[in-house]
């Protein structure tokens, strides 16, 4: 059965159904992707990635900003933002770039969170 796209498609640089399957690879994209398949043993490189209600992922992301409505396992680097919805849960480690996590009530935060080493500063010299 195929589904419309999501409310907020106008919003969206891409979008991958219920019905898609990725197995393994890097997906690279720019702009905003929804994905509301699943993804087993990807990497997700972007600016903002968002995990549908219905969607499971594990593997490896890359990404500046992700909202968590589904279920994500696996590592995370994140640089600017993570929200666990209600509903959504994050299990794994996550490395944020800066302190923004915020998990609603309802959401599921299972793992560890790890701040990004900041690059040293080159000396005046």
């Amino acid at each position: 059965m195929t589904r419309r796209p999501p409310r907020d498609a106008a919003s969206l640089s891409a979008w991958l159904g219920d019905e898609a399957r990725l197995e393994g690879g890097t997906l690279r994209f720019d702009g905003t992707l929804r994905i509301d398949g699943s993804i087993a043993d990807g990497t997700l490189v972007g600016p903002m990635l968002v995990i549908g209600e219905g969607a499971k992922i594990t593997g490896r992301l890359e990404v500046e900003r992700l909202e968590v409505y589904g279920r994500f396992d696996g590592e995370a680097q994140v640089d600017e933002s993570v929200v666990v919805a209600p509903g959504g849960t994050f299990g794994g480690t996550l490395t944020l770039g800066r302190p923004a996590l915020s998990v609603a009530e309802g959401g599921e935060f299972r793992g560890r969170v790890k701040m990004a080493t900041p690059a040293p500063a080159a000396s005046a010299g």
